[in-house]
């Protein structure tokens, strides 16, 4: 899990979407580990104590901002 952190710089929320924004880029080892944090943090957010935070989506940004990998509501497959 350390890794994982590693990884991560911040947070953005807007609307009902959540942003993790990392240092990750478009290598395909760097989209994989993009993936396992949005499945990762899918199982977070959805979880039955959060909901009431209203979060739908979210988003998985690299190092220049580009979209790594994103989730489209609970039903949603990480892409």
């Amino acid at each position: 899990m350390g890794h994982k952190r590693a990884l991560v710089q911040g947070f953005n929320v807007k609307g009902q979407t959540v942003t993790v924004i990392t240092n990750l880029t478009r290598d395909p080892v760097d989209i994989n580990d993009a993936q396992e944090l949005c499945h990762n943090l899918g199982a977070f957010v959805w979880a039955n104590d959060n909901r009431h935070f209203g979060l739908q989506d979210i988003r998985v940004t690299g190092a220049n901002g580009e979209l790594l990998s994103y989730r489209t509501g609970l039903s949603g497959k990480v892409r």
